[in-house]
């Protein structure tokens, strides 16, 4: 799962238990942040290998349920932080 936004305070705490919310565990991750010049936001890129003791049949149904998770989540940091926001991309 590669999830991708602007980063702020409470970003990854957010991530990693909308992805236990869904059921999956974290084997592996890898964390990227980028940052703009000029005092502009940080990006981050973070990829997670992920298992589960469920059967996963439609890993699209997960990755849309995991993006309104993520959209609620980023919406109570937004209250704290100015502008955070992620987007879940399916990798294989």
């Amino acid at each position: 799962v590669q999830i991708v936004g602007r980063d702020c305070v409470g970003a990854l705490a957010a991530i990693t238990t909308s992805l236990m919310g869904e059921g999956l565990n974290i084997q592996d991750v890898r964390v990227a942040n980028y940052i703009e010049e000029d005092d502009k936001p940080t990006f981050f890129i973070d990829e997670f290998r992920v298992s589960s003791r469920a059967t996963i049949r439609n890993s699209k149904e997960i990755t849309e349920r995991l993006q309104k998770r993520l959209d609620n989540a980023f919406d109570r940091l937004r209250s704290a932080a100015e502008g955070a926001g992620a987007q879940v991309f399916e990798s294989s």
